[in-house]
């Protein structure tokens, strides 16, 4: 229990003694830097809390069901960023977009809202992370070269235990990918493509499928503790990408109103759009 956030903490106190290690960017260290100032158990229960409220506020009473979702228990114990980071994937802003870059190998996840946004957005969103990113440079000029040394040492790349597809078998790998097409063709409907953005991500933990919450089919959270299963007892991380598989298989609804199908995800499971009277389009991806 606890290591990310210890980590985090100790990342931030190694910046105060002058050092600088991975394997997170130097402007989440900044932001580590600040939790190493608090006591440990303080700054845990505070992420946790706001982890706890996140899903509380976007699920409702769908909540208690997703709390038995193993990667949601898993950040919750380690005290990871990834609920606070879904929290600000829901409020579709720029300035909370710029924040989410603090885990840059997360932000594929959020690039199909980013594709409607208005250029205006866009600007806004290049404005803030250019002001969360661009001062580190003058702080640490090499910072990005010793970064990008801790992640080609990583153990989750060196020793491939992420939780992507890429790292299972070939076979597995070809059916996978096979099925999303097959099954594509005979429902005649496109498939759930944002899990995509996380099991083929070769830098994703088992974890980062909490994002996952709320927005897919709620069959995936027995099929969370059969992926866990997998893990601790034969050591098959890719167990998780299956499960990102059967969130793209599983059926989702779609919206009638194209202005709104970026914010499909965003509504838990049974709930709909208010009517409009624009046509259904059934060309949009419920990605």
């Amino acid at each position: 229990m606890f290591q990310d956030y210890i980590r985090f903490v100790e990342t931030g106190a190694a910046w105060w003694a002058g050092s600088y290690v991975g394997p997170y960017p130097l402007p989440a260290v900044g932001l580590f830097a600040a939790l190493s100032l608090v006591p440990w158990q303080v700054g845990y229960f505070a992420l946790t809390g706001i982890g706890v409220l996140t899903l509380v506020v976007r699920l409702k009473r769908a909540a208690p069901l997703w709390f038995a979702y193993v990667p949601v228990l898993q950040v919750l114990l380690i005290g990871n960023l990834d609920l606070v980071w879904l929290g600000l994937w829901t409020t579709r802003k720029p300035v909370a977009f710029a924040l989410m870059t603090l885990k840059p190998h997360l932000m594929l996840f959020a690039v199909p809202e980013m594709i409607r946004w208005s250029r205006r957005e866009k600007l806004s969103w290049l404005g803030w992370a250019s002001a969360l990113w661009l001062p580190s440079w003058l702080v640490r000029p090499n910072w990005l070269i010793e970064w990008l040394g801790f992640l080609s040492h990583s153990s989750r790349i060196a020793q491939h235990w992420a939780s992507d597809l890429w790292s299972s078998p070939l076979p597995i790998v070809a059916v996978s990918l096979l099925s999303i097409l097959v099954i594509w063709f005979i429902a005649k409907r496109p498939p759930f493509a944002r899990p995509a953005t996380l099991f083929l991500n070769p830098a994703i933990g088992s974890y980062d499928y909490a994002l996952l919450s709320g927005i897919s089919h709620w069959i995936i959270i027995p099929a969370s503790w059969i992926a866990q299963v997998a893990e601790v007892y034969y050591h098959a991380y890719w167990a998780w990408a299956l499960l990102g598989i059967l969130a793209t298989l599983a059926p989702r609804p779609f919206t009638k109103d194209p202005r709104r199908a970026g914010e499909d995800e965003s509504r838990p499971q049974g709930q709909h759009p208010p009517p409009s009277d624009t046509a259904h389009t059934s060309s949009i991806l419920a990605a």
